[in-house]
């Protein structure tokens, strides 16, 4: 079933006041924070939500940061599908955090996430239940699915992957990790938005999700 509203959002999560919304770049624009939009946000189950366009699917199942509760990462397995594009390039620069206030954070250094975080492996059991949901939706074949790997585990010889080059039906599916500190969500159910721009790429993706539905 399709987004009820566009995946695409100019300028991530605020809004263009003026003529300059859709000009070209070097033109000045004035930003204001746009509202919480979290009860149009479609989901995939209670605990999953997504956004999809012609051009992808950007999906986020928050079951590990419900039951971990860490006060310091919010873990998130995440789902990039290319739909229509003839390459969709996801970095760790791709994805940024964005909470009430309209700070944004990125992505948690691999190094900080290996010495200080240790529920990963309670994440990847978790995983189960959306993965089954998305592959009655997202078939392999005639999808293909890829790990992320941006935080590959502990005990694997794999590093973490530094770009992924997604052609058309390729999906990438994993978990990523944000530091917490000083980024207040919108709300008392730990509200956020996921930015997620692919690499060379003006567009910015705005997903609304909360990690207490």
């Amino acid at each position: 079933m399709a987004s009820r509203r566009p995946l695409r959002v100019a300028a991530t999560s605020v809004l263009l006041v003026g003529l300059c919304g859709l000009a070209p770049s070097g033109c000045a624009r004035r930003e204001v924070l746009r509202a919480p939009d979290i009860e149009s946000t479609p989901r995939l189950s209670k605990l999953s939500y997504y956004e999809e366009g012609r051009e992808l699917f950007l999906s986020v199942d928050v079951r590990a940061a419900k039951i971990g509760e860490s006060p310091t990462f919010l873990p998130l397995q995440v789902v990039v599908l290319n739909k229509d594009l003839d390459r969709l390039t996801v970095t760790p620069e791709s994805f940024i955090l964005e909470g009430r206030d309209g700070r944004r954070v990125p992505l948690a250094d691999y190094d900080d996430f290996e010495k200080n975080y240790r529920r990963d492996r309670v994440d990847r059991r978790l995983a189960d239940e959306f993965q089954e949901t998305l592959r009655s939706r997202f078939p392999e074949p005639p999808f293909r699915w890829i790990p992320l790997e941006l935080y590959p585990e502990r005990l694997s010889v794999a590093s973490p992957r530094r770009r992924l080059d997604l052609r058309r039906g390729e999906l990438a599916i994993g978990y990523i990790y944000f530091r917490l500190e000083g980024v207040a969500p919108f709300d008392d159910q730990g509200h956020y938005k996921l930015l997620f721009k692919p690499a060379g790429v003006d567009d910015t993706y705005v997903l609304d999700f909360r990690v207490n539905p």
